[in-house]
């Protein structure tokens, strides 16, 4: 005769099968347990095999975690879209400069080589962009230093240096045809 599974079994099942998806996406227990509104400590407990969550409690750590998962995937998105938004905004800044996107690219923001007459047009072209992300596309700088591999003060400093050089006219024109080549 076969054994029916107790309640608190079922309970226990569907409760590691959720334990199992907050650890597969990345989820801590305190961001869980915060978002749902359930003690910590119930929750241990559960984990531990004490005592089973309440039906109510799984409802609500069932939600928590759908939406926590939905929110991290909805920033892997935003973070991808904003590093394609860079790469071809450091592209089209770099061909217009007669340079070539993929070196600018690669070209290490810390370096500091002063004496290398690449690394400074490199340097150009990304302050260029920065300002065109922050200016064309309302990135905040704190989004553009993420994805520029660079801090919010190095982005400000960048902003400064662009703005500086539209003192000229003709440098001015040219940031204003880039801009107009981004949609703005």
């Amino acid at each position: 005769m076969r054994r029916r599974p107790r309640p608190d079994e079922k309970k226990f099942a569907a409760f590691r099968a959720l334990d199992a998806r907050r650890t597969a996406a990345g989820v801590s227990l305190e961001q869980l347990v915060g978002a749902a509104g359930v003690g910590l400590r119930g929750y241990i407990y559960a984990r531990r095999g004490i005592k089973a969550p309440r039906l109510s409690t799984m409802r609500l750590l069932e939600a928590a975690l759908e939406r926590l998962i939905d929110q991290a995937d909805a920033e892997r998105k935003l973070a991808l879209s904003l590093l394609s938004l860079w790469q071809a905004t450091v592209s089209l800044v770099s061909i217009d400069m007669g340079l070539s996107p993929s070196r600018v690219l690669a070209a290490d923001p810390h370096a500091n080589l002063k004496g290398d007459d690449f690394w400074l047009q490199a340097a150009e072209a990304r302050h260029t962009a920065i300002y065109l992300l922050v200016t064309q596309h309302n990135v905040t700088m704190t989004d553009a230093g993420a994805v520029a591999g660079i801090s919010k003060q190095a982005v400000s400093k960048a902003m400064r240096r662009v703005e500086d050089r539209r003192d000229n006219p003709v440098r001015d024109r040219e940031l204003t045809l880039l801009a107009s080549g981004l949609g703005g």
